[in-house]
């Protein structure tokens, strides 16, 4: 076997294992995926990046979703996150603190 035959045989063989990994790559839905995403981030948790309180259309938007995934894949991952982004926002006595920011 020459070297240009076994150079091009690692070449397929790289090109197949990166076609395989990428295949596995793809999530199985991608709601599940840009929620993780979204978990992974800290986002959605009613913090600005300073870590004050902050109340967002955009925060509440994410906290639906992640209701809605809750329910379809029984995720408590998603529950919990929610739980975070509005202990975060709501005192004990059930008021709303934090600016609210519109983007």
């Amino acid at each position: 076997m020459s070297f240009r035959g076994l150079s091009f045989g690692v070449l397929m063989l790289v090109w197949v294992v990166c076609k395989v990994a990428l295949v596995n790559a793809q999530p199985s839905s991608y709601a599940v995926w840009a929620a993780d995403s979204a978990i992974s981030r800290k986002q959605g948790i009613g913090l600005d990046i300073k870590e004050n309180p902050v109340v967002s259309y955009e925060h509440g938007e994410l906290q639906w979703a992640l209701r809605l995934l809750f329910a379809r894949t029984g995720d408590f991952s998603y529950y919990l996150h929610i739980i975070t982004g509005l202990n975060n926002i709501v005192f004990d006595n059930g008021t709303v603190h934090g600016a609210y920011v519109s983007v």
